[in-house]
């Protein structure tokens, strides 16, 4: 039984990482490769649909939408 249990657990773990690569992957292929793809991607994201972000002393984050 526990060599089955662990067999199972094995399975699960490899193909987390399995997905995880093509999520990777995937993102680079979409964004760009390189860090500056993917962070110029959000700048772009940012002044599409963000009107503003307000952060408050008392931690909280409120984001405005624009309007479409």
């Amino acid at each position: 039984m526990k060599e089955k249990v662990k067999k199972v657990l094995v399975w699960i773990f490899e193909f987390v990482l399995f997905c995880g690569y093509f999520y990777v992957l995937f993102v680079n292929l979409v964004c760009g490769f390189g860090y500056g793809g993917i962070s110029s991607r959000g700048r772009e994201m940012l002044e599409e649909y963000v009107q503003g972000i307000y952060v408050y002393d008392d931690g909280r984050v409120k984001v405005e939408w624009k309007e479409r």
